[in-house]
């Protein structure tokens, strides 16, 4: 029988012993473990609820329908956004911050957004987040799901886009799927 003065629970008639204390400590650290470890995975979203193909992506390439190739980051002072051969690059993974498209790679992650200039036609270009407004920076993205086809669109400027010569500009729609991104 169990003693009052045992600070660990008894088991009562079940047969199981008594957890010593170093017995108590070490599964304690392996519950810690798995609980961190589980923590870690469901915030960089390794796991969730979802299946992984309908999963929504912190950070994800877009990938032109009809190139196949990635948007790539160039640099915050101005650099142009442009199109290259898909590959697992930090410069060619994005992510979202509210309504701004942000670059994963760079001094620090969300520092440099894609942004719009002025008028139709025109390059989407890589700034700081702070130096435009929210109307420059803010991007509408309909999914973020691994998989998903969708257009990439600027109130200031229209649509992301590729043209034939392979530049990327931001304008009007166009016929067939030049101005489509699939989530990679």
């Amino acid at each position: 029988m169990c003693a009052e003065r045992d600070w660990i629970p008894c088991v009562g008639h079940s047969g199981r012993r008594k957890m010593t204390k170093g017995e108590l400590v070490k599964f304690a650290r392996k519950i810690g473990a798995v609980a961190s470890a589980t923590s870690v995975c469901v915030a960089l979203g390794v796991i969730g609820s979802a299946s992984p193909a309908q999963a929504s992506q912190l950070s994800f390439r877009l990938k032109n329908a009809v190139s196949g190739k990635c948007l790539q980051w160039n640099g915050i002072d101005g650099q142009d956004i442009s199109q290259v051969k898909c590959k697992n690059a930090l410069n060619q993974y994005w992510g979202r911050a509210g309504q701004k498209l942000i670059t994963m790679s760079g001094g620090l992650v969300g520092e440099g957004c894609v942004t719009s200039q002025n008028g139709h036609e025109v390059h989407a270009s890589g700034y700081a987040c702070y130096k435009y407004d929210l109307r420059h920076n803010g991007w509408s993205i309909l999914s973020t799901n691994r998989g998903a086809k969708t257009p990439v669109g600027n109130a200031v400027c229209g649509v992301l886009k590729t043209t034939e010569g392979g530049n990327v500009l931001c304008g009007k729609k166009v016929p067939g799927d030049r101005d489509v991104w699939v989530i990679a």
